[in-house]
C-alpha cells in the first residue's frame, strides 16, 4: 500500500509520466533476481535493456530547468522504481515457493483482501481524524479499479508460472 501512496506523490510532485515510467521500468529489479536467483540466462539484450531502463528513469524524472536539479524531487520517483521493482520480486518469490497452479486466484484473493482490511484501516484513521462523507461512487469506482488489477495479478502468476518462459 506503501508503494501506491509513492505512486501518487511522484504523480503530483513530478508528474504521471514520470511516474509511469519508474513503475514499469522497475521491472530491472526483477530481472535481476531471476537472473541471481533462478539461475536465468544473462543476454547482451538484458543487459542493454537493464541499462536503458535506468537511463530512462532518471532521464524521464529530471525535469528541464535552467536552475539546478532538484535532488528531492527524485526522490518519489526512485522509491517508487525500487518499490515496485520488490513488489515484483516478493510476488515472483512467492509463487515459485507457495502458489501452487491450483490455487492462483485463492492466493490473489488473499492478496486483495489483505489490501481491503489495511484500506479500511486507513480510511478509519483519517475519517477519525478529518470526517468525511463516503459516497457510493467512491465504493464503486474502488471495485471498478480493483477487477482489473485483480485479473492482472492473476494473469501475471500464470505467465510466471509458464515453463516455456524465463520470468
Amino acid at each position: 500500500m506503501a508503494v501506491f501512496f509513492v505512486m501518487a506523490m511522484t504523480a503530483q510532485k513530478n508528474g504521471v509520466s514520470v511516474a509511469s515510467v519508474a513503475g514499469k521500468m522497475s521491472v530491472v529489479i526483477p530481472v535481476l533476481f531471476g537472473v541471481f536467483l533462478y539461475n536465468e540466462s544473462v543476454t547482451f539484450l538484458k543487459i542493454i535493456g537493464i541499462f536503458i531502463a535506468l537511463v530512462a528513469v532518471y532521464l524521464a524524472s529530471v525535469k528541464e530547468e535552467k536552475s539546478q536539479p532538484n535532488k528531492a524531487g527524485l526522490l518519489f520517483p526512485i522509491l517508487l522504481f525500487f518499490g515496485s521493482g520488490a513488489i515484483d520480486t516478493t510476488l515472483k518469490y512467492v509463487e515459485v515457493n507457495f502458489v501452487p497452479e491450483n490455487e492462483v486466484a485463492i492466493f490473489s484473493g488473499s492478496l486483495f483482501a489483505i489490501a481491503a482490511f489495511f484500506g479500511l484501516i486507513v480510511l478509519g484513521v483519517k475519517s477519525i481524524k478529518k470526517p468525511e462523507t463516503f459516497g457510493v461512487k467512491n465504493l464503486i469506482a474502488g471495485v471498478v479499479l480493483g477487477i482489473p488489477n485483480y485479473y492482472s495479478i492473476v494473469f501475471l502468476i500464470k505467465a510466471l508460472q509458464n515453463k516455456n518462459f524465463e520470468s
